[in-house]
């Protein structure tokens, strides 16, 4: 795969991919074209979950780094979300956790700042406990 036009074709194929079933749909397409799939792809495959995982949670963006994730929810906090079901699992987690989770204002968005959070797996398996659904 290395053909940059190849590359590049393969990585918006997969930044449409909408559901789990999707993704393994792209990654069996992969097998077949390429053979195994490297640990760098099955890493693409974590941070597409966790995207997904992350936009239920109301973010419109998510990083990782520093030993923290740093969400950013959505800009309009007037929007139906913040009196979401989720929004109060977010708080709760606010409640029962405030040295790991960490809410505040930044350039006039609201963020959310979880410490100990190393990799795409372990912000994964955060916003999922927060939002009390399973990953894999």
């Amino acid at each position: 795969m290395s053909e940059t036009g190849e590359r590049l074709a393969l990585y918006r194929e997969l930044d449409e991919v909408p559901d789990e079933e999707g993704l393994e749909r792209f990654r069996s397409k992969l097998v077949d074209r390429f053979g195994a799939v490297p640990p760098q792809v099955l890493d693409l495959f974590e941070a597409i979950r966790l995207r997904w995982v992350g936009q239920r949670m109301g973010f419109e963006k998510l990083v990782v780094r520093d030993g923290k994730m740093i969400g950013t929810f959505i800009a309009d906090q007037q929007h139906p979300f913040f009196q979401s079901e989720a929004f109060t699992w977010v708080l709760e987690a606010l409640k029962d956790q405030p040295r790991r989770y960490r809410m505040y204002e930044k350039a006039g968005t609201l963020r959310l700042s979880v410490q100990d959070v190393k990799n795409v797996q372990q912000a994964r398996k955060a916003l999922a406990g927060m939002a009390r659904v399973a990953v894999g």
